[in-house]
């Protein structure tokens, strides 16, 4: 299965790719990130700057979200329940002039379209626009956005509206992310691989429960999803390593040298330290680029 393969090798490389993306980012420019969505985007955000100060001090974090926001509030078609006004969303995240925008939206649409089949076909016309909106953005240095499409998690408090948040809402997700290069982050599947993960429920739908434990997990997967994102951006990334104007076995040398891990450079198990234990690196972590400016 891929994704188990990729996330076997994200296991097993990240004690390695972590401390290369904290250097990798000190030495470029910083870096704006903006969480976008509802409650839950909320919850995890409390803890996301903390999150990145632990690895990286240069990311800087942004907020637009509201509880209870759906995709018609999202959208501006119908008020928010924190100002109380029509609010443009996407128009507030770009305002923040972010480098990586990372959206989750969808549980109180699942939620809603269990009495009202029709806010399937609404959320999927709403966030579709949405995301056009981000894919075409520019931002002042002249660069698109990293776009991160996170699936909502679980919601065990509403069964029937938890069936369509897996089997509906995310499967869309995860398509348009691919369709649009967007980087995709399933939390819905994460936070299942976590022992005994309903305890981090307070109400079935927040994960206020054990003071916030589960919305400190959410915030440590965004860091390390936007990190791996940041370090695939070829504006940022340091790929030649040594200078000579090539990408080869001896950029991964350096790369592991540097870390103090030089035995373990045979990332793929074929018996070698080669390259392609770099491009295995690099596919892990959402390809970074083959090489640089």
């Amino acid at each position: 299965m891929p994704g188990l393969e990729t996330a076997t090798t994200l296991r097993r490389v990240s004690v390695v790719l972590i401390p290369l993306l904290t250097a990798i980012l000190a030495a470029g420019p910083p870096a704006t990130v903006v969480t976008t969505g509802d409650s839950l985007t909320l919850g995890y955000s409390l803890w996301l700057q903390d999150s990145f100060y632990e690895v990286v001090t240069s990311v800087q974090v942004g907020q637009a979200a509201c509880g209870g926001t759906n995709s018609l509030k999202y959208t501006g078609q119908s008020p928010d329940a924190c100002s109380g006004d029509y609010r443009d969303f996407a128009a507030d995240v770009l305002q923040q002039d972010p480098d990586v925008i990372v959206f989750m939206l969808g549980t109180n649409d699942a939620i809603q379209s269990v009495p009202d089949p029709n806010m399937i076909t609404r959320y999927r016309q709403n966030i579709a626009a949405v995301f056009e909106v981000f894919g075409t953005a520019v931002n002042s240095a002249g660069r698109r956005p990293i776009v991160v499409v996170a699936a909502p998690i679980p919601i065990p408090g509403h069964p029937a509206a938890d069936v369509l948040l897996r089997d509906t809402f995310n499967p869309w997700l995860a398509r348009q992310a691919g369709d649009r290069g967007f980087a995709h982050l399933d939390l819905h599947a994460g936070i299942q691989q976590l022992p005994h993960w309903q305890i981090y429920y307070n109400d079935g739908v927040h994960l206020w429960a054990l003071g916030g434990t589960g919305y400190q997990w959410m915030a440590e997967t965004v860091r390390d999803r936007v990190l791996a994102a940041l370090a695939g951006d070829p504006c940022r990334c340091r790929c030649d390593l040594t200078g000579d104007e090539e990408v080869t076995t001896e950029d991964l040398q350096v790369l592991l040298g540097a870390l103090g891990v030089n035995d373990a450079g045979d990332l793929n198990y074929d018996g070698r330290s080669d390259l392609h234990d770099l491009l295995e690196l690099q596919a892990a972590f959402g390809g970074v680029c083959p090489s640089c400016p």
